[in-house]
């Protein structure tokens, strides 16, 4: 006699199945999804860019946020790349009379 245990294990097997292709399913949808949300933010990612050249006094703003980023390093009191570099050849200058005096004094 049977106790219903081939019963439940077939409504086992048939959830599982099921359970199986709803997860497939979602994975497909998901795939499906991230591929459209992409699509969608590629666009207006180029709508905005697009729409940012239209900006009027766009150019204006650029100058002038230009012209603030040059002037943080000397509000900062940072030497310019000139600074630096006059103070290279400086160097090398004066290198080049210590290494004078050594040989006079050397020889």
């Amino acid at each position: 006699m049977d106790d219903g245990k081939g019963y439940i294990k077939d409504i086992k097997t048939d959830t599982r199945k099921k359970v199986d292709s709803y997860f497939e399913n979602g994975k497909e949808l998901l795939q499906k999804v991230e591929k459209d949300a992409r699509l969608i933010v590629e666009d207006l990612l180029e709508t905005g860019k697009k729409s940012i050249d239209k900006i009027p006094g766009k150019k204006s703003i650029e100058i002038n946020l230009e012209k603030r980023v040059k002037s943080i390093p000397s509000r900062l009191n940072l030497p310019s790349k000139k600074d630096i570099e006059n103070l290279n050849q400086s160097m090398k200058a004066l290198n080049r009379k210590v290494e004078t005096l050594n040989s006079q004094y050397a020889a």
